[in-house]
């Protein structure tokens, strides 16, 4: 009698084991790849036009090896057409002992997908074939448990090693790490010790000492966050990525190795956004180059991917309108991150660095909120996330908690909790601030080839200055060429008696008059300014020396006027005096004082002083100098708080002075100073700080 096929209505079977169970029940069996059973064309009753994917009866009888010559039901039947080994219906395409019938063609799959493989054998069916022709269903549940077992067990054998090889990948940028800093120590050492023998002033010699003293600890403390991101970063990437993908594959050549013997590898997708996030928090604004590899690595990223939804989105059986939303998101974020890389006739980059890396913060920040959306949507949809019996699948359970980190890491990645990040790494140990000074310094200077000795050679032949004699007050109005160029001579380091910070924007007659009331050391002063002494056919080498040039002058003269605390250069310069080594007294502030702005008026402003805020007039210089304050401090509150200090004492001798009458304790400066405090945390908005020094509640 010909065997009859019938596939049973409404039932979804997630092992040849249901499949079993299910015909059993009919009398039957699952059947064999027959040439009968090939063309039987039965019709899936539920589904989309009629036609599913069905489990059948043959397997292998050898376990992971040999042709599939044994049937359940049938044990010496002969498949009637080869058997695939990669089957289009199943996202995970592992190879297995058993086979399904697909479009009238046989693809191997295991014979039990395991829990965590449910939604890859969502769809698959039971083709059964009466009469069965084995003496009970026992007999073959048992070889399927058998070789469930079996499976397991080979599975197992290869957990060990992988995990040894993921540990290796995980420990390699750490290793990389240590490598690249023996060599920069050796390199420094031996450079050190060539010119530590070199005849110089002691001024010189102890300006190279500061110089070099901030480079290293600038390194020790980029190196320190680089290692600790990255080395965090790549190892939760390479659990998602190699441990259950790549490694997986290549020592066993099984795709999703290990989910049966773990948990389903969507649950590891948690790992994945933070893990690009901190190997991402390991590229500072200042690291130009590295900026400009990692924009090139996302570009080819997007590209890759987009290739390849372009490639899914041609062919006929996936869903065209999902591929297209992808393939627009991967083009337009190519196109955005190309456009970091765009160069000028010169060669050089057009955008900073500093607004190239937030830019790729931007583009991959939405990026992973998209993802994030989708995978909650596609994850925890009831219809996705239940099975048949109410059970939840696991698979999309993952997916759906996953995409929920991914989403809140991607919105916690804001530019002030990276830097509070990047602040709180660069304070660990005991003199964290004052690592992160030394490394605002050294980023002044870095960049330069040949390194601290090579920068002061460089700025003894810079040095210039401007004897007062040779100033006029038309010198001053803007910073138009007045021809002072012409009238600076050659100086030694340390011949310069002052150092003049000033705002351009601010009144010139004002400064002027300033510059002449000033009692200097010396008879025939000199100053240095910058209009003049600035080398106007090479400013960026004169600005990278400046460092240099600041601690050559005997004293700072700092004019302030309404705009000198909203220009960065201005209150850099104040900052890099401070590090390479000038007194407080030796900053001597003069005011811009008029009938609209008291001396009090202008301190107040500086003490209220926003990096954030505060502008160059050219915008490179201020994505320079931003970065170098980002990169050091993390964010600009600490450096708002070390700038704003320098004028502590100036404005508490005058608060004193005025408040005398008014406050019963004005003639102790120390509680002087702590109403100035007070007043500046109030400023600032730091309630808590200012009810530690005192304050009552009281505006």
């Amino acid at each position: 009698m010909a065997p009859s096929f019938f596939v049973p209505v409404s039932i979804e079977a997630l092992s040849l084991r249901d499949c079993i169970n299910v015909c059993g029940a009919a009398g039957g069996m699952p059947a064999c790849a027959s040439a009968l059973a090939i063309a039987s064309n039965v019709q899936c009753n539920g589904t989309e036009a009629d036609t599913c994917d069905v489990w059948l009866g043959h397997h292998r009888h050898g376990f992971d090896s040999g042709p599939f010559d044994s049937c359940l039901a049938s044990p010496t039947a002969e498949p009637a057409a080869p058997v695939a080994s990669s089957y289009s219906g199943s996202s995970y395409g592992i190879p297995g002992d058993c086979c399904v019938l697909s479009a009238g063609e046989l693809f191997e799959v295991p014979c039990d997908y395991h829990s965590n493989f449910e939604s890859a054998a969502r769809g698959l069916r039971c083709l059964c074939e009466t009469p069965g022709s084995v003496a009970s269903t026992a007999e073959a549940v048992a070889w399927v448990e058998a070789w469930t077992a079996a499976d397991l067990e080979r599975r197992r054998g290869y957990l060990v090693p992988a995990i040894l090889a993921c540990a290796g990948l995980a420990l390699l940028p750490w290793l990389i790490s240590c490598i690249v800093a023996c060599i920069h120590g050796c390199y420094r050492k031996a450079h050190a010790t060539a010119t530590s023998g070199t005849e110089a002033p002691a001024s010189e010699r102890l300006c190279l000492w500061r110089l070099r003293n901030a480079t290293l600890t600038a390194a020790r403390l980029h190196a320190r966050i680089k290692r600790v991101l990255l080395g965090l970063g790549w190892t939760m990437v390479c659990i998602r990525v190699y441990f259950f993908g790549t490694i997986g594959w290549t020592v066993s050549g099984i795709n999703g190795l290990f989910e049966p013997i773990t948990i389903p590898s969507t649950w590891f997708f948690i790992l994945l956004a933070p893990g690009v996030f901190l190997m991402m928090l390991s590229v500072q604004p200042i690291d130009a180059k590295l900026i400009r590899l990692v924009s090139v690595i996302f570009v080819s990223l997007f590209t890759l991917f987009g290739s390849w939804a372009l490639r899914a989105f041609l062919s006929p059986s996936t869903t065209s309108a999902a591929w297209a939303g992808t393939i627009g998101i991967m083009a337009f974020a190519a196109i955005c991150t190309a456009s970091t890389l765009r160069c000028n006739s010169q060669g050089r980059q057009t955008m900073p660095p500093r607004a190239a890396l937030r830019r790729l913060w931007i583009i991959v920040r939405s990026l992973f909120l998209l993802t994030g959306v989708s995978f909650m949507v596609l994850g925890l949809r009831p219809s996705k996330l239940l099975d048949e019996s109410g059970e939840i699948i696991q698979t999309e359970l993952g997916r759906g908690v996953a995409g929920l980190t991914i989403f809140v890491t991607a919105a916690l990645c804001t530019p002030r909790n990276r830097g509070r990040l990047h602040r709180w790494l660069g304070s660990l140990g005991a003199s964290g601030t004052q690592e992160q000074e030394a490394a605002a310094l050294a980023s002044l200077i870095s960049g330069r080839s040949g390194g601290v000795a090579q920068a002061l050679s460089t700025a003894k032949e810079m040095f210039r200055v401007l004897p007062l004699s040779n100033l006029a007050a038309a010198d001053l109005a803007s910073n138009a060429d007045t021809g002072l160029n012409a009238r600076v001579k050659h100086a030694g380091l340390g011949e310069c008696d002052a150092f003049v910070s000033h705002s351009w924007r601010d009144d010139g007659d004002l400064k002027y008059a300033k510059l002449l009331e000033h009692k200097f050391a010396s008879a025939t002063p000199t100053i240095w300014l910058d209009k003049a002494c600035i080398d106007q056919g090479n400013i960026e080498a004169s600005l990278s020396v400046l460092p240099v040039f600041l601690s050559s002058c005997k004293e700072l003269l700092i004019l302030p006027g309404p705009t000198y605390a909203t220009r960065l250069w201005c209150v850099m310069e104040i900052f890099t005096f401070v590090q390479m080594g000038g007194e407080r007294e030796r900053a001597v502030i003069l005011p811009l004082t008029d009938d609209d702005y008291s001396e009090a008026d202008l301190l107040g402003k500086l003490v209220q002083f926003d990096a954030g805020e505060a502008q160059c007039f050219l915008p490179g210089d201020r994505h320079k100098l931003l970065a170098t304050i980002e990169a050091s401090f993390g964010t600009f509150h600490p450096f708002n708080k070390i700038v704003s200090s320098i004028f502590q004492d100036k404005l508490v001798r005058r608060g004193g002075r005025e408040d005398s009458d008014h406050v019963e304790a004005a003639d102790d400066e120390e509680a002087a100073r702590r109403v100035v405090w007070i007043q500046y945390h109030l400023r600032l908005g730091n309630y808590d700080e200012a009810t530690e020094l005192g304050w009552d509640g009281d505006q």
